[in-house]
């Protein structure tokens, strides 16, 4: 029976597991080809200039109301949009490696990532400034590839920050997160005061609903175990070995439940 139920948990872990990778991989960009008034990298955050349709520059705190989107290479977007050797492509949707700095703090995965003073480079949001989509990852100055460089801000002051490029899901608009607390019920915002991002209520009922199964299921193992070995004990007190090796073993059981349990509800509300 023990053997039945570990395998199905490991079934159940694996195909959760291989859902969200294939989810993460499933995230291609589309994008669109404009002409660049000077060379901008792949990752950098661009709006288009003033009084024209069709040309880019790095976004920065003056231009941000005209943002449209993040420059990628051709072989990362699902669909490039007249490409051309003269031109650049900027993605205005699906997920896209924006380059991001510490300007404002370091970013949390899920947190909007905001247009900064420095051109072409992304920052942690805060509320009122233009975003241009969600972080799918954390950054800071100790993350992984983060390398220190100086930058001049819109004033012509020089900054030391940390950069790199991090995942992000496109969504340009603004951080109306007030508004957006308002309009959440009450599931959501107590899953987001528990993990700090946003989650959908499907996602919030599926946790509550999997933890209630997983607890009841462990106090009717429990209880079932030590009443059955303490009746048998009761009868045949030769038995007692035999009873105490099969309570250890749902008690393994019950271990590999509540730590499987525990992973599917993180994996539901990562």
């Amino acid at each position: 029976m023990l053997k039945k139920i570990y395998l199905f948990l490991l079934v159940t872990v694996t195909g959760v597991i291989n859902f969200h990778l294939i989810a993460l991989a499933a995230t291609p960009s589309l994008s669109k080809a404009y002409t660049a008034e000077t060379a901008i990298p792949d990752g950098s955050i661009v709006s288009l200039v003033k009084n024209t349709k069709n040309t880019v520059a790095p976004a920065n705190s003056t231009n941000s109301s005209s943002v449209i989107g993040v420059v990628v290479g051709n072989n990362n977007s699902l669909l490039s949009i007249n490409p051309s050797l003269t031109t650049v492509q900027v993605a205005f949707s699906g997920e896209a490696e924006v380059l991001v700095s510490t300007v404002n703090g370091p970013i949390s995965q899920g947190q909007y990532v905001a247009v900064s003073p420095f051109g072409g480079m992304g920052m942690a949001s805060s509320v009122g400034d233009t975003v241009i989509g969600i972080a799918e990852a954390k950054f800071d100055a100790k993350s992984t590839g983060a390398r220190e460089q100086s930058v001049k801000d819109l004033s012509g002051q020089t900054r030391t920050v940390s950069v790199e490029e991090i995942p992000v899901s496109i969504a340009i608009g603004t951080d109306n997160r007030s508004l957006e607390n308002a309009k959440l019920n009450s599931l959501q915002q107590l899953a987001k005061s528990l993990t700090g991002h946003v989650i959908s209520t499907g996602r919030v009922i599926a946790a509550l609903a999997l933890t209630v199964l997983a607890f009841a299921t462990l106090i009717t193992l429990t209880y079932s175990a030590t009443y059955s070995g303490i009746i048998s004990i009761g009868r045949n007190p030769l038995a007692k070995g035999v009873i105490l090796r099969s309570m250890r073993s749902i008690a393994i059981g019950v271990v590999a439940i509540a730590t499987v349990t525990g992973l599917l509800v993180y994996l539901l509300l990562r």
